[in-house]
């Protein structure tokens, strides 16, 4: 598995498209306190305005850049073809591909963290150790939420082979409950509460301000561990029961139709 899962992550790190939209999400950071900075800039304004890029262009954003760059052509026939090459069963190369998933995206939000906190310190917000503290944590909760999200969306990537689907899910899954309940300033309600027991980034919003006031609700991190073994057991049913495709050329007779037509007593067909 573990060739496996460092193939996954230097394919799709190496990608130009996962790069440069990357790049663009970093660089859109630091955009963002530069038109903060212009208005009235203290360490306030600039503590909500990165949690509000984290929530509305961050966490939205990595994961789907992330199932656009871990997509290829004839998806099902390579990730079958992959497993095969390294002597894999299809359960454990879905594992691996969600490992090597979760990895990148670890690693995003921890490259993510260490520039936030330098731009900071350029722009001068000057931080209390609170504030740090708070930032990051809404980086550690935003990407436990992001792993979840991304293996879950990794069953429809699956399912149909197509990255369009899965890219605006999980977008609309991390995007739509910010602003319906928390930029609404209604998570004080019944409806937000059991919502945050079924959406991952519902329960992450929660469990973020539990940790903050030092009472951390622990059953939000539980239900998002139990979502990514669900979701993966789901996906690996789904793969087993793919078929590989074999993709015929115009005028090219189908591998069943060529296989019928050569008969054993003909030498010269079997050789051919």
């Amino acid at each position: 598995m573990g060739g496996l899962i460092k193939e996954e992550i230097f394919t799709t790190i190496k990608k130009i498209r996962f790069i440069v939209l990357t790049a663009l999400l970093f660089i859109g950071a630091a955009a963002m306190l530069i038109y903060t900075k212009n208005g009235y800039f203290n360490d306030l304004t600039c503590l909500f305005a990165l949690i509000k890029y984290i929530n509305n262009g961050f966490n939205p954003g990595m994961g789907a850049i992330l199932l656009f760059s871990v997509y290829r052509k004839r998806y099902t026939n390579a990730s079958i073809t992959q497993a095969e090459q390294h002597g894999a069963k299809r359960s454990t190369a879905v594992i691996a591909r969600a490992a090597a998933g979760s990895i990148i995206l670890a690693v995003c939000y921890a490259v993510f963290a260490l520039l936030l906190v330098i731009l900071c310190a350029a722009f001068g917000a000057n931080f209390t150790a609170a504030q740090t503290g708070m930032l990051l944590t809404e980086l550690l909760t935003g990407c436990i939420a992001a792993v979840t999200l991304y293996n879950g969306v990794l069953f429809w990537l699956y399912l149909f082979a197509f990255p369009a689907i899965p890219m605006v899910l999980y977008a609309a899954l991390f995007w739509l409950p910010y602003i319906i309940f928390v930029e609404s300033g209604i998570t004080d309600n019944i409806f937000f509460k059991v919502c945050s027991f079924v959406f991952p980034n519902c329960g992450m919003d929660v469990f973020s301000a539990s940790l903050i006031y030092g009472n951390p609700k622990w059953i939000h991190v539980l239900i998002c561990i139990a979502y990514i073994v669900l979701t993966m057991f789901l996906t690996a049913v789904v793969f087993n029961l793919k078929k590989f495709k074999v993709k015929k050329k115009k005028g090219e007779e189908a591998p069943e139709v060529q296989a019928a037509t050569v008969s054993p007593e003909d030498p010269v067909k079997e050789t051919l």
